[in-house]
């Protein structure tokens, strides 16, 4: 499989919740243990939702949201469409839509997820700190226009 396999839109939580919530599930309750009071926050009508579908099955295989502020969260790819760029794919147009609006991308990376956003231009900026029991570090999209500044208010 090749990345060009792969398209992603972007959908309205309203129409996708239930897609969304189930791929979710599968990636961060199930595989990763958060807990469902955590990762099912009560925010997402409040964010732009992406999602990456398999082009030749029609199967949802990732997702991710985008704040107001530029903060992308709640990446998630299925494992058996993880290391064929789907990832990639999904950072590149939440990056694009963040860009757009005039903003630095930015996110909280699970430690093992730094090397992986290192390759897309982000950043460490932050100390290690626990989100649903999982160490993250702050990390910031590097940019010659723009510098890191905190988004008091933030969630993930």
């Amino acid at each position: 499989m090749q990345q060009n396999a792969f398209s992603v839109s972007v959908v309205s939580w309203q129409d996708y919740e239930q897609s969304l919530i189930a791929l979710r599930r599968k990636v961060f309750i199930e595989e990763q243990h958060v807990s469902e009071v955590e990762e099912i926050d009560g925010q997402d009508p409040h964010y732009q939702h992406l999602l990456c579908r398999h082009m030749a099955t029609g199967e949802t295989v990732g997702c991710a949201r985008i704040s107001d502020q530029g903060k992308i969260g709640r990446v998630a790819v299925l494992k058996p469409f993880r290391g064929f760029g789907v990832g990639s794919l999904l950072m590149q147009h939440c990056c694009q839509i963040v860009l757009e609006a005039g903003l630095t991308p930015y996110l909280d990376a699970q430690l093992t997820a730094i090397p992986f956003y290192q390759r897309l231009g982000f950043e460490v900026v932050g100390d290690t700190f626990l989100d649903a029991n999982i160490e993250h570090k702050k990390m910031v999209m590097a940019t010659r226009e723009t510098t890191w500044h905190d988004h008091p208010g933030d969630t993930k």
